[in-house]
């Protein structure tokens, strides 16, 4: 897992002096340095921003060598990571217990019922230390685990863990929608969002998309569409995809180049918009060595799982989520037929099978080639 710290010139000028005796590579556009020496790996960035492979070799390092600049960090980086630990229990738990779903059958939304549209936490709100009960509104009661985790998530803004998007300019995050759904488009969408829009699209309700549904993504996508904030959206038709995907096939290559291939030409595009070097690009983790391959710049990035929990990757899958359930209609609509998971491949006309689904699926190739 890759962790970033902010250093100031002092800052960068220690590390680089007490990071002589380790091994060192070719630095790429925009750093300054780049180790790799057996496991302990450090990448400085020109504005600043040191990125390291949280193992226990480099931790080991950092607090025996770069103690002046990472003692602090450190402690806080386990004080988040077993916060993290006990967050993704309770989600396991409460996920059993039917309060949101990830069911392909609901493409990734919450379930309707289970999610409250007033709730829109910002991080302006305060909760108290305990909540009046439901049922006895005199009796006072602690709040639950779930509630404390949501009040923490509050109190760190827009920033998460040990990334704090407020030390950049402007942020990247990129996500896409589609990737595994036989019939509709492959959406991918990229946003670049500066400090105080990071903040406003908090504010606004944007969070992890699953946590929403159909209704809500409609809504906050609205909200968002009037911050006129810089974006770069892609969106196959099936048509469209299945050609690129063949393409990329006769090449020897597989759907993650492909995606590789998109997010990096979104995320190049909005760099050229961007009077700014000092930009942190953060993606959904799907396939790092893909797309090091394609982002050639090697400019300021992290690719991180669960990337929705900040911000930008959040509002980029709000985007692509919403123009994704958009084209899917317009297919409907055009064809005069029905687009989910009830769908039988064999009821679908062959002659218009690569117009409103992804070809390469098994079961998808199947009917249409036999």
């Amino acid at each position: 897992m890759m962790k970033s710290l902010k250093l100031d010139k002092r800052g960068m000028d220690y590390f680089i002096e007490n990071s002589n005796n380790l091994q060192h590579e070719s630095p790429h556009q925009y750093e300054k340095v780049r180790i790799n020496d057996d496991g302990i790996i450090f990448i400085l960035y020109n504005s600043g921003s040191l990125v390291y492979e949280d193992n226990h070799k480099t931790r080991k390092f950092m607090k025996r060598h770069l103690k002046d600049i990472s003692n602090d960090n450190i402690s806080e980086s386990h004080r988040q990571n077993n916060h993290n630990n006990k967050a993704k229990k309770i989600s396991k738990k409460n996920n059993k217990n039917g309060q949101y779903s990830r069911n392909r059958k609901h493409r990734g939304y919450a379930k309707e019922k289970n999610i409250n549209p007033e709730d829109n936490p910002t991080s302006h709100q305060k909760e108290d230390r305990y909540y009046t009960s439901q049922t006895n509104p005199h009796k006072k009661r602690y709040p639950t685990n779930r509630e404390k985790d949501n009040h923490h998530e509050n109190e760190y803004d827009f920033n998460n863990n040990d990334i704090s998007l407020s030390d950049y300019d402007f942020t990247i995050g990129s996500d896409e929608t589609g990737k595994g759904e036989w019939f509709g488009p492959l959406v991918v969408c990229a946003v670049a969002t500066s400090k105080s829009e990071n903040l406003t699209l908090r504010y606004i309700g944007v969070k992890d998309s699953k946590e929403l549904t159909k209704k809500q993504i409609e809504e906050v996508y609205k909200r968002i569409e009037k911050l006129n904030i810089k974006k770069e959206l892609i969106v196959l038709k099936p048509f469209s995809y299945n050609k690129l995907y063949s393409k990329f096939k006769d090449e020897g290559k597989n759907l993650n180049h492909m995606l590789a291939y998109l997010h990096t030409t979104a995320i190049k595009r909005l760099l050229e918009n961007i009077d700014s070097t000092d930009t942190l690009i953060i993606i959904d983790k799907f396939d790092a060595e893909k797309v090091n391959q394609y982002m050639n710049a090697r400019a300021n990035m992290i690719q991180i799982e669960n990337g929705e929990r900040f911000i930008p990757v959040a509002a980029s899958s709000i985007i692509a989520k919403y123009h994704y359930e958009k084209v899917l209609n317009e297919l409907e609509e055009r064809y005069n037929i029905r687009l989910n998971k009830k769908t039988k491949i064999k009821d679908i006309d062959k002659q218009i099978l690569d117009k409103v689904a992804k070809t390469h699926f098994k079961n998808v190739a199947k009917y249409a080639y036999q």
